[in-house]
């Protein structure tokens, strides 16, 4: 838990540093998914080496319009960008923090995205965007972070938030799938299929959820949550399938 934080501030500081510069377009070839989905959105995959990562991302072609198609794909690069480039910049300028910089061996760190489309019909698209960088140091050993991204947009561009499920389910007199109660439900129920126990203070991080989730292709929703978050951090990311089921 402890190495990853330390990984995880050092993105956080870099991105700071470099919240102002915009990801470059890349130039890539692309090549049509072989995914088949009923009425899905169209998209293409994605290839193009930025930095000391290798990155593979779905390029939206299909949705409502040509607006709609910018407004996913930027938004999908913002989801990158915010991971790639600490990692960069720590490569080719350092760390931030001298005394981790130290350690270091920059011209070995190695990452790459990659993505899994989980649900893509009826105007909505759902994905799981994984970002993985693993830094060297010279005394031999490495660490590697993994962040995984549920990703969810319709057909006009817009971002499907959690909101949209609570609201769902409101309107149709379901439990919201979001609520504390309803989290904490199918929280347990997965901690028990892995016979599993809770990290100590785990309802902290309940909300989590709310910012990171994704639709299967029976149409469960699933929370993703960070290693040791929910479950112990050996259990590595923890997918919860949440009990309410809004879409048919």
């Amino acid at each position: 838990m402890k190495k990853m934080r330390i990984l995880a501030a050092v993105m956080l500081s870099a991105a700071t540093m470099l919240s102002s510069v915009a990801m470059a377009a890349p130039k890539a070839t692309a090549k049509t998914a072989t995914k088949v989905y009923v009425n899905p959105i169209k998209l293409e995959d994605h290839h193009v080496i930025d930095g000391v990562f290798s990155c593979t991302y779905p390029l939206i072609t299909g949705a409502k319009d040509s607006k709609a198609n910018t407004a996913i794909n930027a938004n999908i690069a913002e989801r990158i960008y915010e991971f790639t480039a600490p990692f960069n910049h720590t490569a080719t300028v350092g760390s931030p923090f001298k005394k981790v910089d130290a350690n270091i061996d920059h011209a070995n760190i190695k990452g790459s995205t990659s993505y899994d489309v989980t649900y893509n019909a009826n105007t909505i698209l759902s994905m799981i965007l994984t970002k993985t960088v693993t830094v060297p140091h010279t005394d031999g050993t490495s660490y590697t972070l993994t962040r995984k991204d549920g990703l969810n947009y319709n057909s006009e561009g817009k971002v499907i938030t959690a909101d949209t499920w609570s609201n769902l389910a409101k309107a149709v007199n379901m439990e919201d799938p979001f609520s504390t109660a309803s989290l904490k439900k199918s929280i347990s129920d997965a901690l028990a299929a892995k016979g599993l126990t809770a990290v100590k203070d785990y309802e902290q991080n309940l909300d989590m959820a709310k910012q990171n989730y994704y639709l299967d292709a029976e149409t469960n929703l699933h929370a993703l949550y960070m290693p040791g978050f929910i479950a112990p951090e050996s259990a590595g990311w923890f997918d919860v399938v949440l009990n309410a089921k809004l879409l048919k």
